[in-house]
C-alpha cells in the first residue's frame, strides 16, 4: 500500500492496525481505562453518528487484543440507541453521548 492512499475499510485492517499498536508497546484504551502514567497510550473513541452496524465487531476485535474504547453516540439518537446498549448488557462507561 502506498503512503497516503486510502483503502476500503475492512475489519482485518482494523485488527492489523490495533495489533501493530499493541505490538509496538502502546496501551489502547478508552477514557475510562486511561493511565496517565503510561506515555505510550492511545485513547480510542468511536463516534456513532448513524448506525450501530459493526459496533460489536469492533468491540470483539478490541477485546481479543486487550484494548478498550468508548462509543460516543450522537445526542439526537440517544433514545433510539439506549435500548440496544442495555439489551447487550454493556456497562455505562462503554458509551457516552456527543453532539454533532
Amino acid at each position: 500500500m502506498e503512503y497516503g492512499t486510502l483503502q476500503p475499510f475492512t475489519y482485518a485492517h482494523y485488527r492489523s492496525m490495533l495489533s501493530k499498536a499493541v505490538d509496538s508497546g502502546y496501551f489502547v484504551s478508552s477514557f475510562a481505562t486511561f493511565d496517565e502514567s503510561n506515555p505510550r497510550t492511545v485513547i480510542l473513541r468511536h463516534d456513532v453518528d448513524y448506525t450501530l452496524d459493526g459496533l460489536l465487531s469492533f468491540a470483539e476485535i478490541e477485546a481479543e487484543l486487550g484494548c478498550s474504547a468508548i462509543r460516543a453516540v450522537r445526542g439526537d439518537h440517544r433514545k433510539s440507541y439506549e435500548p440496544w446498549f442495555l439489551q447487550k448488557k454493556k456497562p455505562p462507561y462503554w458509551f457516552q453521548h456527543h453532539n454533532a
